[in-house]
């Protein structure tokens, strides 16, 4: 798992290459973490290649979304692949955030 973060005027983007699994979660996490410390007023969470999403990357997920509504941050997910939308979906994880069709959206 590989974390690219972009940072312009007005958001910051961070896109998630790889998987966000048991073994990854907790870094995907601090590195979301760290990125907010930033207050970014909008942070977009990009997913085209997020190839995998396990129970512990949705709890860092769940950590992050709670950390963001409280520092004031807006999150979005964008350009979910099937398997992540299905996931979020079943898990009612999709509540937690606007989604978005792709980072320029």
């Amino acid at each position: 798992m590989n974390v690219i973060v972009t940072k312009e005027k007005e958001r910051t983007i961070a896109e998630i290459v790889g998987r966000v699994d048991t073994t990854t979660a907790p870094e995907f996490q601090k590195l979301v973490t760290d990125i907010m410390t930033d207050k970014p007023a909008r942070l977009i969470l990009d997913c085209a290649r997020l190839e995998y999403i396990s129970s512990a990357g949705l709890r860092a997920l769940l950590i992050i979304a709670k950390n963001a509504k409280a520092a004031g941050i807006n999150v979005n997910l964008c350009a979910l692949t099937d398997f992540v939308v299905d996931v979020l979906a079943t898990s009612g994880f999709d509540s937690f955030f606007e989604i978005k069709k792709d980072k320029n959206e």
